[in-house]
């Protein structure tokens, strides 16, 4: 599997490459290239390495994207669970320029919170804040997805729910200042009326690690 990711993953970066080939034979070969990567990676979470996990983050200089090829690299990003500081660092910037805000399907958002969580998750206070600008229109995204969907009963919207709830908590718990600028009055009453509003286990563990971290933070 390790093999086969990267072996797909050079080929694709060799044709990120500016060059004089024909563009739509071009295009044909980014497309498959990028559906491989991403059934390769999601189907075996486990198998994929720090190693494999830099090769596949320099995909995300991919220029210009079509919506589809846009929505499976950021299902791609959201299953590289080893990104780590140490290792990953330098691809930061340009994982940060690929992520926008999706305005498609709910699945889209669902993926995007979950590359967003893992981010956040993988580095430190001090790196985030060198991106405080673009992490904090990330956040902004999310929460106002959250305020929007807090009563829905949809199964992948409580996924993605419990997704926005578990980065804010780790956002308040690394003290990361945009968590004071956007955690306002409002947002917090949508936090109490969503434990009031559901009775799915996974979000409520998560809003109460949410209420923890928040009063831990109360000076």
């Amino acid at each position: 599997i390790q093999s086969w990711i990267s072996t797909f993953t050079r080929n694709l970066n060799a044709l990120l490459v500016p060059s004089q080939d024909e563009q739509p034979q071009k295009d044909w070969y980014i497309e498959k290239y990028v559906d491989i990567i991403e059934l390769l990676i999601s189907k075996n979470v486990d198998k994929i390495h720090k190693e494999q996990v830099t090769l596949v983050l320099s995909i995300f200089a991919l220029q210009d994207p079509s919506p589809l090829l846009r929505f499976k690299l950021l299902k791609t990003l959201a299953h590289l669970q080893n990104l780590e500081e140490e290792s990953h660092k330098e691809k930061l910037p340009s994982v940060l320029e690929f992520l926008t805000s999706p305005q498609e399907e709910p699945i889209a958002f669902f993926y995007f919170s979950k590359a967003l969580l893992l981010i956040v998750k993988a580095f430190s206070a001090a790196t985030l804040a060198d991106h405080q600008d673009k992490i904090k229109e990330l956040f902004s995204a999310c929460l106002v997805f959250f305020q929007a969907n807090s009563q829905s009963n949809d199964q992948l919207v409580l996924e993605t729910l419990n997704c926005i709830t578990e980065l804010l908590s780790e956002a308040i718990k690394k003290q990361l200042p945009l968590s004071k600028e956007l955690v306002t009055n409002e947002v917090l009453e949508t936090l109490v009326a969503t434990v009031y509003a559901h009775e799915n286990v996974a979000l409520l563990k998560s809003l109460s690690v949410c209420f923890l971290e928040l009063s831990k933070q109360v000076t």
